[in-house]
Parts: C-alpha cells; structure tokens; sequence
C-alpha cells in the first residue's frame, strides 16, 4: 500500500512539473509577443486576445450569475452579447474620458463588473478597481492620492455604493449602470440546468440535453436577427480608440505597510500571464465552468479568474456575495466543474449543511488552512487542489498543483535558474529594520554585501529577481513611486541585480516545495485582507482621542475555528484618566461608524495598560504583547475585552469568552 501510494505522488509530482514547465513556456512566450510588437513600434494589446475568443465561442456562454435565479432562468451573457455590450460601454465613454484616462469602478461582483471592465479597455482608458469595503479616507486616498496624476473624473458604482463614492470623490462624476446617466447593461435571462445528480435518470438528462440544444438554438437565432438588424455588417467599432492599447490595463489596490491602499500598475501583459496560470495548470477546457464568489476588484478573481476563463474559452459562474449554505447548491445548479477559493472560505465551507451531491475536477485558490485540506478536498468531491502563493504587484507566483497538503508552491531547487526566487535570511537582531523598506526587516547579508540564502526549512523573506523584459518577472509597481522604490532590493546574488520584496515569511524544504509562514513589518492578515498597524493606529487616534491617550496595534491568531483565518487585529491602549463607564460602548460605535476603517479592519480585541513600553527611539515594543496574545493568564494583571457584536460593545474577555471564541460562537 505505502509504495502504491509513493508511485501515485511520483506519477502527480511529474504531471505537476510538466504542467509548471508549459506555464513558464507560454509566460515566456507572452514576453516575446510584448517585445515584438514593441519593436514594431505598436503597444500589445490584451483585447486582441478577448476578441479571438469571442469570435471563436461566439453564442457560447461565458457569464452567469448565480444565486439570481428568477423562477428557472439565469441571468447570463454569451461571449457574443459581453463584446456586443462591452462595445456599447466603451462608445458611451468615448465623449466623456481622454486616451489614457483612468476609470475608477466602484461594483461588486457581477456580470455588469465584467462587460465595464472590457468596455473600459476598449475606450483606451485604465480601469481602477476599487475595494467596496472602503468608506470614508481610505476610499478617498483610493479614487485620489494613490493614483497619483492618474486620479479620475469619473467613477462607475452600483448603486449600493455610489452614495458612499459621491462623498469621497471629491466632485467627481458618479454613474450607476442601468440608471439614467450611466450605461445600459441589461442581461437576458436563460433557463437554469437542473441541479445535477448521481441518481438522475437517462430520460431527465435526455430532457435536459433537449432543452441546452433548444437554449443554443435560440441563441444563436437570436445572434442572427442582431446581425440582420445591423444589415449584415460586423459590428461597429466599439471606440475610436479601440487599437489605443495604454500601458497600464487596470490598477488593483493592495495595503501596504503605510496601510493606505496603494494602486499596483496591472499591465496587458500581466493580465493575460495572469489567466494563462489558472488556464494552464486547471487545464480548463471549453466545457468547463467556474464558480466565483470572491470580489472581483481583487487578482485571485479579477485576474486569474477572469482572464483564465478567457483563455480557456469556457463559462464564469459569479455570485455577489459568498454564501456557505448555498455553495454546494450553486455548483449543483451552474454544474461547475471547478472552482475560486480563498483560505477561510474552506473553513466555513467544511462545516456547511448541504445535500446536494457535488464533485469538482479542481478548487484554484490560496490561504487553504492545513488543517482543512483534506476535509474540504473530501466534502466537495475535489479531485484537484492547486494552491497558489502571489501579491497583486509582485513577481513571486508560486503554485502547488502537486497536491501537497500546506505547500504554496513548488520550485524544484535545481530549477531556480528557470524561476529565480530567493529565500533571504533575516537579521538577527529583530530591531534592525531596512529604511529604504519602511520598517521591513533587515535582510543577513555577508562579507561581500550580498544576501544570504536560507537554509532549507528555514525562515526567511521571499524575493524574485526582477526582469522588465519577461511578464512573469517584471515588476510594474505601484502608481506611487516613491513606494515602488521601497519594494525593489539589490545586490541580492551577484552586485547590481534587483529582486522584489515580497515581505512574506515562507520556508522552502529540500525539494523545493514553500510554505508560507507570516507577514513581516507592520502589517497582518485577517480573512484575506492586509491590515496595517500604523493606518489602524491613527484612525483610532483620530476619532477617539477623548477616549485613548496612546495604542498599539498588532495581529495575533486566535483559537479554534477562527484559526484559518489569518491573525486578528488587537488594540494595546492607555485609556485616558476620565474616560467615562461607557467606553466599551462609546468605542465599539466610534470604530464602526466614524473610524474609516474597511470592516475587515476593525479591532477585535482590547488589551487595557497603564504604559506602552518604547524603545529609546520611540518605536513601540510589541514582542512581548504579541507573545501573550489573547490569553487572559499571561495577559494578567491586564484585562482583555472581545467585540460582541450582539452587545454592539466590547465586553470582557473571560474563560467562557474565549470559549465561546475558539467554537465559533462568537464571530469575529
């Protein structure tokens, strides 16, 4: 049985590295493509690849919306209908942007976000795909300071949010699809396929192949008369600057150690490189259909989803929102062969309800939870797992599609010469940080000024050597370039090269598999969300100085089923002497409604002192708050308070509160 199972992981192994060795290949091919037509004198162009495809699938479907239903119909657009409708949204752009013009998009995921996105790109303009969680300063700083000289006049917003844009966009124009003044997005409706079922009888799925052929039929009927009512003409040109390829496609926003968001330059090229990953390695084929409930303003789902879809030719299936109970009945009815995931979805998915029978050929995501692994892989049926690690900006992309439960990724160490990444041992002495990097840890470096490699299994900093001439290497940075400067290092291997910083923690064991470990500098993670202690600490300051004298924030992981979720946001603070009784009250309704903050952001826990201890040169100590964590006994003689949001308060954090934490009882 053991050496049965050894030859199974060789076999996988070898099929996992053929496929990495095909992803590099086309990665280097898309680089080639780029140079070419620069030489040429032209810029390429990522349309001209969606235009191929929608030639090709034509009245094939490639977007459905899930969890829409209306009766037995689906909201739904063939690759026809998004390029007739995306034609329509870059014409209405045409009089009212400039060749180059940034766009902001304020939408949450939809079919609409998509057919802008492509309408955006084709009036030549750049789309800013902005967070809907933000609100407030943070929202502003995205549709203004991060964008630098790229700043907008004009915004995109569905209508939930465009209220909250009008007050942070500074006299911009704020349009609504479908609503007077902004485009006309209308999508049809479709007969939904019955949920699938391993005890469907031969004459229901003779039925349902009855009714997709008599779908299709209508559909391309349907493509017919718009043909004939355009006299026979292909259609028009969508914009008069449909060829007017900038050199940025869209800017995805990620938080940075100053914890504002900062706008990563996505150019055509990384957008197509992008989904040629998921494409390649789900070995997605035009029949296939994937199901995403992740917002599409992020990359996992706004690049590697979209344009992979686009590549592999086949259907996006999109929910608005994530719904755990609906899950496994949304694949059922969509008959999704795969799947988007980010870590904590896995985790409240393992423990779903559900009575739908579903089997999944893939699940593409990151963040999986170790522990989770296995359980969620079993419950939906997943023949394949492929973890990925990467960053919005960044040139660090790894994948693990060998199937190695917890690894991020696999870079077999006689191939770093193919994918030059570099795991970089950090300074010893924690308190020496790299200016240049804003607070980042110091990386070892040895006599000749170089960096040190870490040994196998050996924490350390995740680097990738930049090369401006290949997608999968270049580093596009941020709008700001002040803070692209700050994630470039040099003299890494050799004197005067340039890697990325990734300010990740990761180990890379003797195969070559990586695991990821932590963030560095002042930032963590909470469900898929990068949090900055400063930005975090000054909006507290700001609108609760009555309350709080002085804080520190910082990021712990907490037990039980919250685990997987990445590390919670704790507040260490002095109270000032007359706050009132209520201050649990008073600072739970301050953080919710006034702070600024993303929800994602907002502090979970309280940690109650008299001083918060500083070096001499007035940087705060975290070390030993961030050994004690949540644990009331090492936290004592200082109390510990939770956010209920039941109580709509924090309320102290005893034994039974904490219990009632680690079972999930209580959310955070």
């Amino acid at each position: 049985m053991i050496l049965i199972e050894w030859a199974s992981f060789v076999v996988e192994l070898i099929w996992a590295l053929v496929d990495l060795l095909l992803l590099l290949m086309r990665a280097k091919k898309i680089g080639r493509r780029v140079a070419r037509e620069a030489r040429a004198g032209r810029k390429w162009n990522v349309l001209t690849e969606w235009k191929e495809r929608a030639s090709q699938r034509g009245e094939a479907p490639f977007l459905v919306a899930a969890g829409e239903e209306t009766g037995m119909a689906l909201r739904s657009l063939s690759y026809a209908e998004a390029d007739e409708l995306s034609d329509a949204v870059a014409r209405w752009l045409d009089p009212k942007t400039d060749p180059g013009e940034t766009v902001a998009m304020v939408m949450g995921t939809s079919c609409e976000f998509c057919v802008v996105l492509l309408g955006v790109a084709k009036a030549g303009c750049r789309a800013a795909l902005i967070n809907v969680a933000l609100r407030g300063g943070p929202l502003a700083h995205a549709l203004g300071e991060a964008l630098g000289d790229r700043r907008p006049r004009l915004a995109v917003a569905d209508a939930e949010f465009a209220e909250a844009t009008r007050l942070s966009f500074g006299g911009g124009l704020v349009v609504t699809p479908n609503v007077a003044g902004g485009p006309q997005l209308v999508l049809p409706l479709r007969p939904a396929p019955r949920p699938s079922s391993s005890s469907s009888s031969s004459s229901r799925r003779d039925d349902d192949d009855g009714k997709r052929r008599a779908a299709r039929w209508s559909r391309r009927c349907a493509s017919w008369i718009r043909h004939r009512r355009r006299g026979g003409q292909q259609t028009t040109s969508p914009s008069r600057r449909q060829h007017q390829a900038p050199e940025v496609f869209a800017y995805v926003y990620t938080s940075g150690t100053t914890g504002l968001p900062k706008a990563a330059k996505i150019s055509p090229a990384r957008a197509w490189a992008a989904g040629t990953c998921l494409a390649t390695l789900a070995r997605l084929k035009p029949n296939d259909r994937v199901y995403c409930a992740l917002p599409l303003y992020h990359a996992t789902a706004g690049l590697l989803g979209f344009w992979g879809v686009v590549r592999g030719g086949c259907c996006l299936v999109l929910r608005r929102k994530f719904s755990a109970s609906r899950f496994a009945t949304d694949l059922a009815v969509s008959r999704a062969t795969g799947c988007l995931y980010v870590g904590e979805m896995a985790r409240y998915l393992v423990d779903a309800p559900t009575n739908s029978v579903v089997g999944l050929r893939f699940a593409f995501g990151n963040g999986l939870p170790r522990d989770a692994w296995d359980a969620f892989k079993r419950r939906y049926g997943i023949r394949r797992i492929i973890e990925f690690y990467g960053s919005t900006e960044g040139n660090v992309n790894l994948f693990n599609n060998a199937g190695v439960t917890g690894a991020c990724g696999l870079v077999p160490r006689p191939f770093l010469w193919l994918y030059p990444i570099f795991v970089a041992k950090l300074q010893i002495d924690a308190d020496v940080v790299d200016e240049r990097a804003t607070g980042a840890p110091q990386l070892a470096r040895d006599a000749r000024g170089l960096c040190i490699a870490a040994k196998p299994n050996e924490p350390g900093e995740l680097l990738g050597r930049i090369d401006v001439a290949d997608p999968s290497r270049s580093f596009d940075g941020y709008a700001d370039s002040v803070a692209t400067r700050r994630k470039v290092i040099t003299d890494v291997k050799r004197s005067g090269d340039a890697y990325f910083r990734s300010g990740d923690l990761v180990t890379m064991d003797r195969v070559g598999f990586v695991y990821f470990l932590d963030r560095t500098g002042d930032t963590f993670r909470w469900k898929g969300e990068n949090v900055s202690t400063v930005e975090l600490q000054r909006a507290v300051l700001d609108v609760a100085h009555h309350l709080v004298v002085e804080t520190v924030a910082y990021g712990v992981r907490v037990p039980g089923k919250n685990s997987g979720l990445g590390k919670c946001g704790v507040l260490a603070l002095v109270l000032q002497p007359d706050a009132p009784p209520t201050w649990p009250i008073d600072l739970y309704a301050i953080l919710e409604r006034e702070s600024g903050l993303a929800p994602f952001a907002v502090p979970r826990f309280l940690r109650l002192v008299n001083h918060l201890p500083k070096t001499v040169t007035h940087k705060y100590l975290k070390n030993d708050f961030l050994s004690d964590g949540i644990d009331p006994s090492r936290c004592r003689p200082d109390p510990l308070y939770v956010r209920d949001p039941n109580l709509q308060a924090f309320v102290p954090l005893t034994d039974d509160a904490l219990a009632r934490v680690a079972s999930g009882d209580l959310r955070l």
